[in-house]
Order: C-alpha cells, then sequence, then structure tokens
C-alpha cells in the first residue's frame, strides 16, 4: 500500500488511491467544514462546531472607493477641503496634506470618473498582487505624484488621478494582455498607457487646471513597482506570466 491518503490518512493501493475511490472519509469532512463538521485524520474524530460569525471584508480598492465619496461630501464644509487639500505653498506646514489630498475631489464628474476608473481596475490589480501591495501602490504612486505637483506647480490640487495613474501604469506592466477602450476604441492598455502619457506631457504647461505633472510622476512609480512585481511574479508559474 504505497500511497497515504493526504484525507483520511490511511495507506492504499494505486487503484484506490485516490479519495473519490475508497471513499474517504476525511474528504467528506472537508466538504463538511462550512457546515460546522470537522474530521480529524489523526484521531479519526468527528467534531460539530458552531459556525463562526464574522463581518464582511471588503478589498483595499473597495475601501478607497468609499472613503473618496464620503470624503467628497465632507467638503460641503470649507474647512475640511481647506485642511486636507494640498497646497504647494503651505506643505511644509501641512505634510499630511500629501496623502489627504488623493482623497478629494473638485467636483462630482472628477469624482464620477476617477471611482469609475478605480471600480474596473482596482481590483483587477489587487487580485494579481494583493491588497497590502495594491495599498502600498496606491498611496506610494499618490504621494509622489503629489510631490511632483508640488515642484513644478504653485496651484492647490485635489483627486485620485496620480494614484490611479500608478495603478494604471502597475497593471500595463504585470498584465499588458488586458484589453481597454479609449474612447470607444479598443488597445491594449500598454498602449493606452503610452497615449496618456504622451498627451500628458504634451498638456503640461497648458493651463487646462489638470495636474499632468502628477499623472506622470504617479504612471512612473506605478510602473517601476510593475517591473519589480513582474520579477517576482514570474516565479510563479500558474500566474501565467
Amino acid at each position: 500500500m504505497p500511497f497515504t491518503c493526504k484525507f483520511c490518512g490511511d495507506a492504499f493501493c494505486v487503484e484506490h488511491r485516490l479519495p473519490e475511490k475508497h471513499h474517504c472519509p476525511g474528504l467528506a469532512g472537508l466538504r463538511n467544514t462550512s457546515k460546522g463538521i470537522i474530521y480529524s485524520p489523526i484521531s479519526r474524530e468527528v467534531k460539530i462546531t458552531r459556525p463562526k460569525i464574522s463581518l464582511p471584508i471588503y478589498s483595499y480598492s473597495q475601501a478607497i472607493l468609499m472613503i473618496c465619496v464620503a470624503s467628497f461630501f465632507l467638503q460641503i464644509f470649507p474647512p475640511y477641503n481647506e485642511m486636507f487639500a494640498l497646497y504647494p505653498t503651505h506643505v511644509i506646514a501641512r505634510p499630511w496634506t500629501l496623502l489627504t489630498y488623493m482623497f478629494l475631489h473638485a467636483n462630482f464628474v472628477h469624482l464620477l470618473f476617477n471611482m469609475l476608473f478605480l471600480f474596473f481596475f482596482g481590483p483587477r490589480l489587487e487580485s494579481l498582487i494583493g491588497s497590502k501591495t495594491f495599498l502600498e501602490i496606491y498611496l506610494g504612486s499618490g504621494i509622489i505624484a503629489g510631490v511632483g505637483h508640488v515642484l513644478t506647480s504653485s496651484s492647490p490640487v485635489v483627486g485620485a488621478s496620480g494614484a490611479l495613474y500608478g495603478i494604471f501604469g502597475c497593471l500595463a506592466v504585470i498584465a499588458p494582455y488586458i484589453i481597454v477602450f479609449v474612447y470607444l476604441i479598443p488597445m491594449k492598455i500598454t498602449h493606452a498607457v503610452i497615449l496618456f502619457a504622451i498627451m500628458d506631457f504634451l498638456l503640461m504647461g497648458s493651463g487646462d487646471m489638470i495636474a499632468h505633472a502628477a499623472h506622470l510622476s504617479g504612471l512612473l512609480v506605478g510602473i517601476v513597482y510593475g517591473m519589480r512585481l513582474k520579477r517576482s511574479l514570474r516565479r510563479t508559474p500558474y500566474l501565467g506570466f
């Protein structure tokens, strides 16, 4: 009997080595775990436990979306916006604004488009790299985007665009096969990133009230993160990179 079943611990011949072939009680117990029935292959005991009740766990991308929406409603109070928006002239006195500005938005349309982008692309990247790494990229891209804006402009800025550009760039590096629609035109995500980068570069200094330097700074951070992650993900064959 050279084969040992990993579910029940018994030894079987080649014909009965699979759990389905010997009516494995351990496999049945594993299927019943969600119902509060636990089978131990060591002691051969069956324990009936009360199912645990836990609160639903949301992803970081969903949490960021909800924070941005809640923060938008709080912006009706002028002191809130004044305290957490990024003012380049006040960044030394208010360093926390390099983090908080990315959760504020100028108007409803600004919020809508940024949150739609986060809703579609955030969970995709988070599922590939994990929630903690996703949060690190989002916050890191947003902070560096804020620094890029401070170094190139004296105008106040709000919005998640810089952080989202980091998500966009990272996703393009580790999953270049994704197809996106830009103005209803399908293209690879890598081509979309190049297009947006060129547009932001050409429009810098145009006075169109868009923080193009912040976009490019966040995008650069996301690409760097993506290149580092892709090297590590290649060691995991089932991801297909």
